[in-house]
C-alpha cells in the first residue's frame, strides 16, 4: 500500500472513531510524540496538548453529553509528498451544559508510512469553544467531576 494510500485508510479511520467518541481507539493511531495544536491560542486555552491530555479533556468534555456527538466532515484535501491531510469539520451534540457545536479545520501530520498521525493542528470557532469552556469551568466550580 502506498504512504498516500494508508494516510487516507488512517484518516478513515481516525473520522470513524471521532464520530464514535472511541477515544482510547482512537489514541492508538497517534505516534507517542503526538501533538495537537489547537488555534486560535490567543483565545483558547490550553493551546498545546499530548494524546494522554487531549483524550482525558475529550473524555470530560463527553461526560456532559445527553446525545452523542455527531461530526461531519468535508472537503479532505491530502498531500502525498507532506503526508498531510486537510479537513473541514463541524460538530454538534446536547448537553446538560446546553448545545455543543462549533466549526473548524483538522490539519493531520502522518508518519512516513501512513499509518499513524504524530500531528494535529485544529483551527476552530474560537467564539463558540470559548463559550463552551466556560460553562465547564464553571460546572466545574459548581461541582461537575
Amino acid at each position: 500500500m502506498s504512504s498516500l494510500a494508508a494516510e487516507k485508510a488512517t484518516l478513515d479511520k481516525v473520522l470513524a472513531l471521532l464520530n464514535a467518541y472511541d477515544l482510547d481507539a482512537l489514541a492508538e493511531l497517534f505516534t507517542p510524540d503526538f501533538i495537537r495544536i489547537l488555534q486560535p491560542k490567543a483565545s483558547v486555552e490550553p493551546h498545546q496538548l499530548n494524546a494522554q491530555q487531549l483524550t482525558f479533556g475529550l473524555k470530560r468534555i463527553g461526560q456532559q453529553f445527553t446525545s452523542p456527538i455527531v461530526y461531519e466532515f468535508h472537503n479532505h484535501v491530502h498531500d502525498a509528498e507532506a503526508h498531510r491531510s486537510v479537513v473541514e469539520f463541524s460538530n454538534h451534540a446536547d448537553t446538560t451544559l446546553g448545545p455543543f457545536g462549533g466549526e473548524g479545520v483538522l490539519f493531520f501530520q502522518f508518519t512516513e508510512d501512513g499509518d499513524k498521525i504524530s500531528r494535529v493542528d485544529e483551527y476552530v470557532d474560537s467564539i463558540m469553544h470559548c463559550a463552551f469552556q466556560e460553562k465547564l469551568a464553571a460546572a466545574k466550580v459548581g461541582g461537575m467531576h
